[in-house]
């Protein structure tokens, strides 16, 4: 007879089975046996029982520098929130803050000086002590002559008040030279300070009064700014209103502000300068700018019997710009009259975290469709801002100047100290090490973990984690005023730790101490009167005149307060060259637009665009809190660094599946990374994450999985927003 079940057969089952397990003691046991082996593991901190008190301070792991209110068992956090009305982040903290008390824990946290060894994919450290990294640094640094080679500082996390001291120490060095990272916003302003006819000064951005945002592969949606003005903005995201801001993403990622974003325009790589060039020649030859203030302005936009701006620009037709970028001639046309229609509007540049820099030309482009847009103007959407004041004896002529790393001639370092202790954004070593004296140079690099260009240094000297020492937030490029906040210690540093700015003191033979800095800091800020205070404890904002002294300031700012100036009246540009003032300018922006795309170079069958990409705080040798791992390995809300995304088409082409295995090769090296399909990915491309980086640790060996930056020819080094790579099955 056969056996007939019907649907309510079925659901008296189900019904039976799940009513059996919830009176079954086993899961329950199970349940209760991982709990308490999850909490109790050796690797958990163990917090007192004690007294409950509430302490603020102010986040350091981004630029963004949100308010931070932590909650303590006998002075210890133990849990981390937002500061509720900080004028940064509002009470919000995204995932990294909220771990960041887990940082004085991490696993791979030195204790002591090392010296690295690095050899067949290990790290071997050996402890050394200070005074012998001391040593060696005297005995470079005093080799650090033209003929032996320059002594440079790489700062990190450059803009804080420690980094005025790094510039005047190097200025007072005969070869003394002051490096930031490529992907520093500081080198941006450069840009067009360059195009300037006298120094245009720090900007900022009143995204407040925006209609209307063109973002260049910035993740204006995702950590850009600070949460406080990404709010608004999503919050309005594809409303009708009139006034809700607009975001359009030009990038060639479907990246996490591009699926938030009213209107995505995918391009090939490395044409942004292009796609400006096309748009900036919509709204010339269609007449949508103010022709008098553009022709008495600027000198190069018409020159004649030479190559000016106009005609550069009169070569990037529609037609032959969507050649190169790969957007249609409609959408180009489409977005230059919705610029100027739905306005004001503000084009921003400043590429992702992980992919690197766009390039100094493709900035160039940007910033001159800004000025076209009228965004410079004294009611536009980009402002000039006041830095914070300095203590005395720290001005801009007292300072060794701000280098990029491409300016410095290969081969000519001989000395180079890190300074990692607020690791930023990520870079290639191969940028760094073509500028090392080969065999001869020597590099120390103060970190707390042993993570990004640590790793690279024949010694490093530990620092406090984050949240066990003083430190300062600088403005963060998205704000329209200066701002200063301090990140006061919430946790007690352990028995070796060192600033930098105390090794630094002794490498300059010179007296330094953070506490002392920041506080002739604060001193000049109070001595202006200027600008307003908020107060965490009240979550309240008042005037800086109804503190009655320095010290009182201090004292708001060391408990997670927070100074932001009055703004000031922006005046109009005066001139500006919207190709720069090189004498060679004509012709390398030409190139910067003109230049072919990875995507349209000469490819072999196997050959793929390789697109780093990754979060701030979360990339390269940022240190985040060992749980993260959830977010990266398990819930997969992040993709890993050991995750390559591909199209289906490309996946298919290479005989590769959704979850399989796959090898990642180029001329520096190989790496084994996961295969996931996306249709979003741009066929031939391959995306992969730039952090954070899988390490473990045996005995003394570091165990370092290469990091896909670390794949980098020299020669593609900067920018490394795109490079070319093969991918097999493993």
């Amino acid at each position: 007879m056969p056996l007939t079940l019907t649907r309510r057969d079925i659901l008296k089952f189900v019904g039976g089975s799940i009513a059996g397990i919830m009176v079954t003691p086993i899961p329950w046991k199970l349940l209760d046996d991982v709990s308490i082996w999850t909490q109790n593991g050796p690797w958990i901190p163990k917090v007192p029982r004690g007294a409950l008190t509430t302490s603020f301070s102010t986040c350091a792991l981004c630029p963004a520098g949100c308010g931070v209110q932590a909650r303590c068992v006998n002075g210890i956090p133990y849990f981390l929130s937002g500061t509720r009305n900080h004028p940064v982040n509002n009470g919000t903290l995204c995932p990294s803050g909220v771990a960041a008390h887990h940082l004085a824990y991490h696993p791979l946290r030195l204790k002591t000086p090392v010296q690295v060894t690095r050899g067949n994919g290990t790290i071997e450290v050996r402890p050394v002590s200070l005074d012998d990294v001391l040593r060696k640094i005297s005995v470079a640094s005093g080799n650090s002559t033209g003929a032996k080679g320059s002594l440079a500082l790489l700062d990190q996390r450059p803009g804080r008040t420690v980094s005025l001291f790094y510039r005047k120490q190097l200025a007072r060095h005969d070869h003394g030279i002051y490096l930031v990272s490529p992907t520093d916003p500081i080198l941006i302003t450069q840009c067009l300070d360059e195009m300037a006819e006298t120094p245009f000064g720090p900007v900022g951005y009143h995204l407040e009064n925006v209609r209307t945002i063109l973002s260049f592969a910035a993740p204006v949606l995702d950590g850009w700014g600070t949460p406080a003005q990404t709010s608004p903005m999503l919050r309005t995201r594809h409303s009708s209103e009139q006034n809700a801001v607009k975001v359009i993403q030009i990038d060639s990622r479907h990246s996490r502000s591009a699926q938030l974003a009213d209107q995505w325009i995918p391009l090939k790589p490395k044409t942004e300068a292009a796609l400006a060039f096309g748009i900036a020649h919509v709204i010339i030859r269609d007449g949508l700018y103010d022709k008098r203030v553009i022709g008495r302005r600027i000198p190069d936009f018409n020159i004649p019997g030479k190559h000016s701006y106009s005609d550069l620009i009169g070569r990037f037709t529609p037609d032959h710009t969507s050649e190169l970028t790969g957007v249609s001639s409609d959408v180009i046309v489409s977005t230059a009259h919705s610029l100027v229609a739905r306005g004001p509007s503000v084009a921003i540049g400043d590429g992702d975290s992980g992919g690197g820099p766009l390039g100094k030309e493709a900035e160039i482009a940007i910033w001159g469709l800004n000025i076209l847009l009228g965004a410079l103007e004294s009611n536009g959407s980009i402002v000039q801002r006041r830095e914070a004041p300095v203590p005395e004896g720290f001005s801009s002529k007292e300072l060794s100047p701000v280098m990029g790393i491409s300016a410095i001639p290969d081969h000519s370092i001989g000395l180079l100290l890190i300074d990692g202790s607020d690791p930023g954004d990520p870079l290639p070593w191969s940028l760094l090490e073509r500028k090392l004296i080969p065999r001869q140079s020597l590099v120390v690099a103060c970190s707390p973990t042993l993570t990004g260009l640590a790793q690279h240094a024949q010694y490093v000297v530990p620092t406090p984690a984050h949240l066990e020492a003083l430190t300062d937030i600088p403005t963060i490029v998205s704000s329209a005023t200066a701002t200063f906040s301090i990140s006061a210690p919430l946790l007690k540093r352990p028995e070796g730790m060192t600033d930098a700015i105390e090794i630094m003191a002794k490498v300059f033979e010179t007296e330094g101490s953070m506490e002392d800095l920041l506080k002739q800091r604060t001193s000049a800020i109070f001595a202006t009167r200027r600008g307003c205070v908020f107060k965490a404890g009240t979550g309240t904002t008042v005037p800086i005149t109804e503190l009655g002294s320095p010290d009182e300031f201090w004292t708001e700012l060391t408990a997670g307060g927070m100074w932001t100036d009055d703004p000031i009246r922006s005046k109009p540009f005066f001139q500006f060259h919207f190709m720069g003032r090189a004498p060679d300018a004509y012709q390398r922006m030409l190139d910067a637009g003109e230049a072919v795309s990875p995507l349209d170079g000469p490819l072999t069958p196997e050959m793929l665009t390789v697109l780093p990409y990754g979060r701030r705080a979360e990339v390269g040798g940022a240190q985040l809190s060992p749980l993260m791992t959830k977010l990266y390995q398990e819930s997969g809300l992040h993709r890993s660094s050991k995750v390559a995304v591909l199209n289906p088409a490309t996946a298919k082409k290479f005989d590769l599946v959704h979850g399989e295995q796959g090898i990642l090769a180029t001329a520096c090296g190989t790496q084994k990374v996961g295969i996931r399909v996306d249709a979003a990915v741009m066929p031939g491309v391959i995306e992969i994450a730039a952090g954070p980086e899988p390490i473990g640790q045996a005995g003394n060996e570091i165990v370092q999985e290469q990091n896909i930056l670390e794949l980098i020819d020299p020669d593609q080094a900067l920018p490394w927003r795109a490079f070319r790579a093969t991918l097999r099955k493993a």
